[in-house]
């Protein structure tokens, strides 16, 4: 890996929708374009990780938006 140290990539990780599921499944609807159906397969799939290869700034602000909306959240460096 030639990347410099600064240079991780980081994965988001849907641990938890929480109490607003239907929340959470419009924020990764929307974020990701997804149909509702798909959104909402992977929210109830939870755990699990929702986007990989990102920066850690990427990372960061994706995870605030599903937070937003009442999800729990984790970054896994890759």
């Amino acid at each position: 890996n030639d990347e410099p140290e600064t240079g991780k990539s980081y994965s988001v990780i849907l641990m938890s929708a929480g109490a607003a599921t239907l929340q959470v499944v419009k924020a990764i609807k929307e974020t990701f374009g997804l149909g509702l159906e798909e959104a909402k397969n992977l929210v109830e799939s939870a755990p699990t990780p929702i986007i990989q290869n990102l920066s850690r700034e990427e990372a960061e602000e994706l995870k605030k938006a599903i937070e937003a909306a009442g999800a729990e959240v984790d970054l896994m460096e890759e």
